[in-house]
Order: C-alpha cells, then sequence, then structure tokens
C-alpha cells in the first residue's frame, strides 16, 4: 500500500495525452486554414456562362483632313483609286499660301505696334516699325496710332474732370469760409456768430463728404482704365499667339505643299472641295480604306434578365471554329453595351461588342490563309468568360448579396 507524500501533488493519469490531443487539434485547423486561403487565392473557376457570337471584320477607315486656312489648288485622285501610303492626294496653292503669311505677319506687327502704344502710353519710334514698307501695313500702322491715341485722350480726359471738380469744390469751400469769415469779425452780435460758426462746420462736413466723394470717383476711374488696357492687351497676346501658330503652320506647309496619303488602301469616299478657298476649320477631304489595317470584332446577345454577369471591360475568351484542331482560343475584352430587342420574338436582350487583341488579324489570317475578311463569318464562333480567381468570385457574390435594392 501506497503512502501520499505530503506537499507533493500527484499527475493525474491520462493528462499528458489530453493536450497532445488539443494541440494536434489546433495544427489541423491550422493547415485547413492555410490550406483554404490558398485555395480561395489561387484556384480559378471556369466560366460555365457560354454564348454563340458573331466574328465581324471591320475594315480600318483612315480620315485625310486638310488643315484650316490652308488652300488647295488641285486634286489628284478621286473615289475608287487605289493609293499607298504617302502618295500625294492633292496640291497646295503656294500662291495663296504666300499671301496669307504676308498678311499674317502684318497682323503681328499691327498687334505688336498696339501693345506697345498700350503700355507706355505713346507710338513706338518709327525706326522700331522700319520693316512697315508697304501701304497696306502702313495705313493700318496709322489707324493703331489713332485709335490708341484716342483711348489713352478720352482716359486722360476722364482723370481731369475728375481733378477739376475737385478744385472747384475746393475754391468754392474757400469763398464760403472767406466771406462767413467776414460776418464774424464784422458783427457783434453773438447770435449771428454762432449761427454762422455752424454755417462753416456744416459747410466744412459737407466739403468732407463731396471730396471723399471724388476721391473714389477718381481710384474707381483709375481702376477701370487699368482694367481696360489690361484686357486689350490680353486680346492682342492672344491674336499675337494665334497668329504665330497659324504662322508655323502655313510656314511648313509652303515648304512641302503637298496633301499625302497616311494609309494605304482604296479612296472610297470624296468630298467636293472648293479650290482656292482656306476653310476655317479642318475639312474632312477623302476617306482611304484600308486593305492590312483589319479590325475584329465579335458580337453577342443575352437575355436582359441575365445580362448583369456581362460587363463592359469584363475579359472574355473567344473561340472561332476552324482554326486549328479545335476552337481557337482569342480573348478580347467588352468594349460596348447597348439595349435593344429580340426581333425574332420580341423580348429585351443587351447587345455587347467584343474588342479583340491587335494580333488577332495576324493570327486569322494564318492560321485560316485568308485574305481580310469582309462582314459575318459563316463560322461557329462562342464567347466564355475567362476563368477567375474564386475569392474574386465570393466577393461579387457577396456584394450582389448585400447590395441595397434600387427602387
Amino acid at each position: 500500500m501506497r503512502g501520499d507524500l505530503p506537499g507533493v501533488r500527484l499527475r493525474e493519469r491520462g493528462g499528458l495525452t489530453r493536450w497532445l490531443w488539443v494541440l494536434w487539434a489546433f495544427m489541423s485547423l491550422g493547415i485547413a486554414a492555410l490550406s483554404a486561403g490558398l485555395v480561395i487565392t489561387h484556384a480559378q473557376v471556369r466560366p460555365i456562362q457560354q454564348v454563340p457570337a458573331i466574328l465581324q471584320n471591320r475594315m480600318k477607315e483612315t480620315i485625310v483632313s486638310v488643315p484650316a486656312g490652308i488652300p488647295l489648288k488641285e486634286v489628284l485622285v478621286e473615289v475608287g483609286d487605289q493609293v499607298s501610303i504617302g502618295e500625294t492626294l492633292a496640291l497646295y496653292d503656294v500662291a495663296l499660301i504666300e499671301v496669307h503669311i504676308a498678311d499674317l505677319n502684318r497682323a503681328v506687327l499691327v498687334d505688336n505696334v498696339m501693345r506697345t502704344c498700350l503700355e507706355n502710353g505713346e507710338m513706338p519710334d518709327p525706326e522700331a516699325v522700319a520693316s512697315a514698307t508697304d501701304s497696306e501695313t502702313q495705313l493700318q500702322l496709322d489707324r493703331v496710332g489713332h485709335s490708341c491715341t484716342a483711348l489713352h485722350f478720352r482716359h486722360a480726359t476722364a482723370r481731369k474732370r475728375v481733378l477739376q471738380a475737385r478744385r472747384n469744390l475746393d475754391y468754392a469751400q474757400d469763398e464760403l469760409e472767406g466771406r462767413l469769415g467776414q460776418t464774424i469779425l464784422q458783427t457783434q452780435s453773438p447770435t449771428i456768430k454762432a449761427s454762422t460758426a455752424r454755417q462753416i462746420s456744416v459747410a466744412r462736413n459737407l466739403h468732407a463728404l463731396r471730396s471723399e466723394q471724388l476721391e473714389i470717383e477718381r481710384v474707381a476711374l483709375h481702376a477701370d482704365q487699368q482694367q481696360e488696357i489690361a484686357d486689350l492687351l490680353l486680346e492682342l497676346e492672344t491674336s499675337v499667339s494665334k497668329s504665330r501658330a497659324r504662322l508655323r503652320v502655313l510656314q511648313t506647309v509652303q515648304a512641302a505643299p503637298r496633301l499625302l496619303s497616311p494609309e494605304s488602301g482604296l479612296v472610297s469616299d470624296m468630298r467636293h472641295m472648293e479650290l482656292g478657298h482656306a476653310y476655317l476649320q479642318d475639312v474632312s477631304m477623302a476617306k482611304v480604306t484600308s486593305e492590312t489595317g483589319d479590325e475584329f470584332v465579335v458580337q453577342f446577345a443575352v437575355p436582359y434578365a441575365v445580362s448583369d454577369i456581362w460587363s463592359i471591360g469584363t475579359e472574355v475568351s473567344v473561340g472561332v471554329a476552324g482554326l486549328g484542331p479545335e476552337f481557337a482560343k482569342l480573348h478580347g475584352r467588352i468594349s460596348s453595351k447597348n439595349d435593344t430587342v429580340d426581333l425574332s420574338n420580341g423580348s429585351p436582350v443587351v447587345r455587347f461588342d467584343v474588342m479583340l487583341d491587335d494580333s488577332i488579324s495576324d493570327v486569322l489570317k494564318q492560321e485560316r490563309g485568308l485574305k481580310p475578311l469582309t462582314g459575318e463569318t459563316h463560322t461557329e464562333v462562342i464567347v466564355s468568360q475567362k476563368a477567375r480567381p474564386f475569392w474574386k468570385v465570393l466577393q461579387e457574390t457577396t456584394l450582389r448579396l448585400f447590395r441595397p435594392a434600387v427602387a
């Protein structure tokens, strides 16, 4: 028979084993949580939404425009002509361009003279505008000189009017105080003296009030005149900047007076251009349809009730039958979304456009050995959503469940 030792606590039978089970349970939960996290973050959810689609080829069309202010002398192409990149489509009128350049140089000179006159209050030294050799330029400079002089004369006259009003006010006040002062000196009556003193006080107060009003008028007039000059200077600066920009364009065209084709292809459309006329803005003259720059677009439609799983920017996979042993694996993004109606049954549907990657054109040509496709393909095309991370699917599902209902 075993005796108990005093002060010593005996270990309970099976205690270590129970702690080992608890530790093993926590380790198992940790491993399970880690595995679940890896699955959620790395697992891909395969798409199950697949819809039939149509593959369309949109020929690349390039608009050829005549720059604003550039007159044409001759158009060398017409609808149906085949053109190469860099080929001359039209000739610019160099003689008229030189006239426009002279007009713009004259306008810059006149605006700068006006600006100098506004800033300095007088016309610049005649030697500074010695380049004004033709009569038209000299006539415009004379007109600018008269206009600037008239402006400064008008401003000076307005300032003199305010100053003269102040002098007249001071003169009238001095005359009144002198007369009333003589009255005080000549009278012996205390009542008259007090009344006259009150008149002098009232007159001084009125003089001070009127003087303050004239000073406010003078300050406001000065501010208005300065603002008027500042506005005119801003207009002149803008005009000079625009004229110099036009000069750069005209000088560039003058050095190479030809309108060139930016692409090779067929001239599919032309606009009648009035020769020798400088249009106020860029004008589209011709449309060149390229035979090599194809743009492939996939179109598909789904019922309105299930259209929310597709949205602009969604990445999709496109399968085209006949490319390779099975379906070609092409990729793109939804670029547009439009509500419409299925003409066969009148039900609402949503039509989507998918812009394929830039390399798709080469893939189609290499695989099928075809020239650029025109219109719709008659082969089978299937669009499906690309595989997405499991965590993103959970996130979208949660947001959809807890999204507040919209009335």
